[in-house]
């Protein structure tokens, strides 16, 4: 899977979690780019990730992703 269909459906999942159908994702985007961007709502995304993908993220993972695009790259890597 491609890093663009990777972000697709990150994005998606994303904007299901912060119930907002107009969010702009890309591999730059952080949490102090989205409001609703919390920690529990930073958990949820975590979550509804690994049941998308089928993956599980180490707690080391997933607590140094700096911005979606570390979270692309380490999917990436994950389902190959």
């Amino acid at each position: 899977m491609e890093p663009d269909e990777i972000l697709a459906r990150v994005t998606t999942l994303m904007k299901k979690v912060f119930e907002n159908e107009n969010l702009i994702i890309t591999m730059a985007t952080t949490n102090k780019d989205v409001e609703e961007w919390d920690s529990l709502n930073y958990t949820a995304i975590i979550s509804e990730i690994e049941k998308s993908f089928s993956i599980k993220f180490r707690m080391r993972e997933f607590l140094e992703f700096k911005n979606v695009g570390d979270i692309v790259k380490t999917i990436s890597t994950k389902i190959k």
